[in-house]
């Protein structure tokens, strides 16, 4: 469930586009008796990216920068999952109350996620 590589040499938790923990051969590692993922890796313990085939330019998401705002954006992605996962196993709902069918979220590149800000004191920051 841990990167070869990475940042400090690797040992990063793997994810899939559902932030579900996953093993290094692509399996989610965390499932219950539905299927669903139970365990999502979020902020700066995982990986950092979904990895795939190829260079990683080509990755379904590549290397996200180790700052606070994606975490804060996989958090979110992760909370809607587990919600989602509640509504589908424990109370039996198959679709939303609009009749689209409840499905997982998927990550997505965070906005926000090459921005910094730094403060220079109460009366200056750095952007």
């Amino acid at each position: 469930t841990t990167s070869e590589k990475g940042p400090g040499g690797g040992g990063w938790i793997l994810m899939d586009m559902n932030l579900a923990v996953k093993t290094r051969e692509g399996k989610v590692w965390s499932t219950d008796d539905h299927g669903y993922p139970r365990i999502f890796a979020i902020g700066d313990c995982n990986y950092g990216c979904v990895d795939g085939p190829g260079p990683m330019d080509a990755w379904p998401i590549p290397a996200i920068p180790k700052i606070s705002y994606p975490g804060e954006e996989e958090a979110i992605v992760a909370i809607r999952n587990i919600e989602k996962v509640d509504k589908l196993v424990f109370r039996g709902l198959k679709t939303t109350h609009m009749g689209y069918p409840i499905e997982l979220a998927t990550m997505h590149w965070p906005w926000g996620a090459g921005m910094f800000a730094t403060s220079l004191g109460p009366d200056d920051a750095c952007f």
